[in-house]
This record gives C-alpha cells, sequence and structure tokens, in this order.
C-alpha cells in the first residue's frame, strides 16, 4: 500500500514537469554561466548561487538596474546553500539547462522525501494502517505541489528529504540499530548544506528524546 501512495504522490506532482523555469530560476542560470554572465553583479561560485545581495556588489546590481537606487548599500541577503547549488550545477553540466529535465530531477528529489517520510512513520508507527494513513496524509496534499513545481526551491525539498531521514535514523539507532544512528548526523549536516530549513528538524529530536526515548537522560 505505501508503494503505490509514494507513486501516487509523484504522479500528482507531475504536471509541474513542463511549466518551465521563473524567478530565481533565472538568476542560477545567469550565476552558472561564469565570465559569460552579462551581469557582472551575479558572477559567483558555482556552489555559491544563493548569495543574492551583498555589499561587494550591492553597487553592481544597481548600476545594472536589478536592485532599486533606494537600497541600502550594506544590505545582505545570501543562505549558505553549497548542497544545493551542486544540484543546479549537476543541471547545467549533465542534463543542459533543460527545463523538463529540471523538473525531472526536482521530482525525484521529491520522491526521496515520500520514501523518508515513509521510513519515518513506519519507525514511529510501526508498519500499517496508521503508518500508510500518516504518509497518505502527507503525500497527498496539495501542499506538495508548489515547492516542486519551482526549480529554484529545490534546496527545500533537498533539506527536507535528508533531515526527516536524520530523525528516522535516530529513532532507529534509539531502538537498537546503532549503525544508522551514526548515520543520522551526516544526513542532518548534508540538510543543513542544502538550507537553513533542516534545522526545523531539531525541534522534532529534541521532542523524541524529551517525551518518547526511554533511555537515560
Amino acid at each position: 500500500v505505501d508503494a503505490w501512495i509514494i507513486a501516487l504522490g509523484a504522479l500528482l506532482v507531475l504536471p509541474s514537469i513542463p511549466s518551465g523555469l521563473a524567478a530565481d530560476d533565472f538568476v542560477h542560470e545567469l550565476s552558472l554561466l561564469g565570465n559569460a554572465n552579462p551581469f557582472v553583479g551575479f558572477r559567483r561560485s558555482p556552489l555559491d548561487l544563493f548569495r543574492f545581495a551583498f555589499p561587494g556588489v550591492n553597487r553592481t546590481l544597481v548600476n545594472e538596474g536589478v536592485l532599486p537606487w533606494w537600497i541600502d548599500p550594506q544590505v545582505r541577503f545570501a543562505f549558505f546553500r553549497p548542497l544545493a547549488s551542486a544540484t543546479h550545477l549537476f543541471d547545467h553540466w549533465l542534463l543542459g539547462d533543460n527545463a523538463v529535465l529540471m523538473h525531472v530531477h526536482t521530482v525525484l528529489w521529491h520522491v526521496l522525501t515520500l520514501i523518508a517520510a515513509r521510513a519515518l512513520f513506519r519507525a514511529v508507527f510501526g508498519p500499517g494502517f496508521v503508518a500508510n494513513l500518516a504518509l497518505a496524509l502527507y503525500a497527498l496534499d496539495d501542499a506538495r505541489g508548489s515547492p516542486v513545481a519551482w526549480v529554484a526551491n529545490r534546496n527545500e525539498l533537498v533539506a527536507c528529504a535528508l533531515s526527516v531521514w536524520a530523525l528516522s535514523w535516530h529513532i532507529e539507532s534509539r531502538k537498537g540499530r546503532r549503525v544508522v544512528g551514526l548515520l543520522a548526523p551526516l544526513a542532518l549536516g548534508l540538510g543543513m548544506l542544502a538550507s537553513e530549513g533542516a534545522i526545523a528538524v531539531t525541534a522534532y529530536l529534541f521532542a523524541y528524546t524529551l517525551l518518547v526515548d526511554e533511555g537515560p537522560l
């Protein structure tokens, strides 16, 4: 049953594949052109695609018409997301910046998130109806659509998949599977390299430790 739920959850987001690029997608495309990028203010490391504004380039971006003239020249709008940037570099190098394939790549991360959610619900509830119901409520919610439809938002899907795996593996390790317990902090660390949003899972880790875990404090 759970495999069918994941398949249906993936099927429901497939309409995003031909939707093309939008907004920050074009900024990433420009940044990956390197010195061929006509906007000097968007020339940056391919692993630093989410640094949009910072003191060193703000004046250049104003002169190029990207930022308004009245902006604070010291403003910073930058996120440390090298792993997410690497996925866009993969698109650029191996997928030829094909928008359809870029969306397929994003959908695959969504499927990995659903698989991670399945593992988490089974770790918490055990295999059976409750875990499958929880997975269905997550996978079939219309809230899954918007994050998948925007390629530049892939960072959140990568962070979600990795951080949910971290929580799942931590719970499994507390049940005696010590080996996967070693993978939990690694997955959380990688999730943080994809998006700072991965830190949200620490609230669940804390709640599990405080209210569910039966080991010594």
